[in-house]
């Protein structure tokens, strides 16, 4: 049996692609876990299970691949011969591109993507891909416009608006970035990861009453896995969380959810800093002395 993923934004679900009548049993057997019938992407071969095929459109005109926007035919029943079929230049390009930006190589992974944009120019995953390369580049305010553009087409694409707001926050412009990451949620209310965001900055804004309220959210998302994202990033969620709590004057609580979040695998110099003020207000001068070495520490090795 094949496998594939669904490539729709927060689906989980698995692709069980199975030469068998009717469909692989395994699969069959657990359907919040596998698809056995799904639509397959003539172009990037991108799978998407039937439930979220069902859903797809958002700006289109009519079903889209969720990655490339080529045509989405029945995967079950061509999957094989679909997989033979050679890829077009433009998904060539953008593959070079992804590959270029993991090497580190931004200046070249943006020729890349901006060619397959010239021969496809509404293709969703290049314009994301291009708008983390010009953000790479320092080039954010053109990132911004990417964006943009994309969520203008793709009105319901929450990876565009979170990127967004990523790049709104790091120029600045935080009442924009407060609002982006606002219309995410609204948009996928199970977006965690922008609660999170959200609700850093609010902190700074000093609504900590807020911001603590959206890590909760975000927290108990991860927890009982009705969020749509990997659950690694709770770690996140904690440490925001615990952050809030210490804001809001509450170091007993605040100390147990950074606690948590180093036990995840959060190794930053906030969680220090954070938790050296929350044994501190605790009368833990000791512990906090060591805390504030340890962020020192990690401050240096980034």
């Amino acid at each position: 049996m094949a496998v594939g993923t669904c490539a729709e934004w927060g689906c989980r679900r698995m692709i069980s692609m199975s030469r068998l009548r009717g469909g692989n049993p395994t699969a069959l057997a657990e359907p919040e876990v596998w698809a056995v019938e799904f639509k397959m992407c003539l172009d990037c071969k991108a799978t998407v299970c039937d439930r979220c095929s069902r859903n797809r459109g958002g700006g289109w005109r009519r079903p889209r691949c969720p990655r490339c926007a080529g045509k989405m035919v029945n995967g079950r029943r061509r999957w094989e011969r679909l997989f033979e079929r050679p890829d077009p230049p433009e998904v060539r390009a953008y593959e070079e591109g992804m590959l270029r930006g993991k090497r580190g190589q931004w200046a070249e992974a943006l020729e890349s993507l901006d060619t397959a944009l010239r021969l496809r120019p509404l293709f969703p995953a290049a314009l994301l891909y291009r708008a983390a390369a010009l953000r790479h580049l320092g080039r954010t305010d053109e990132a911004v416009s990417v964006l943009d553009e994309l969520i203008r087409v793709d009105p319901g694409n929450v990876q565009a608006m979170f990127d967004k707001g990523t790049a709104l926050s790091a120029l600045g412009r935080l009442d924009e970035a407060i609002a982006t990451y606002r219309t995410a949620i609204e948009t996928e209310p199970a977006y965690a990861s922008a609660r999170v965001n959200l609700a850093i900055l609010l902190l700074d804004k000093g609504e900590a009453t807020e911001a603590l309220r959206l890590c909760r959210e975000a927290v108990r998302l991860f927890e009982t896995r009705t969020h749509a994202e990997k659950a690694s990033l709770l770690q996140y969620a904690l440490g925001a969380e615990g952050a809030a709590l210490l804001a809001c004057g509450r170091p007993e609580e605040a100390l147990e959810r950074l606690d948590r979040a180093a036990d995840e695998g959060l190794e930053t110099p906030e969680i220090y800093r954070d938790r050296a003020l929350a044994l501190e207000a605790l009368g833990r001068h000791e512990e906090a002395a060591q805390a504030r070495r340890m962020a020192e520490d990690l401050a240096n090795r980034e």
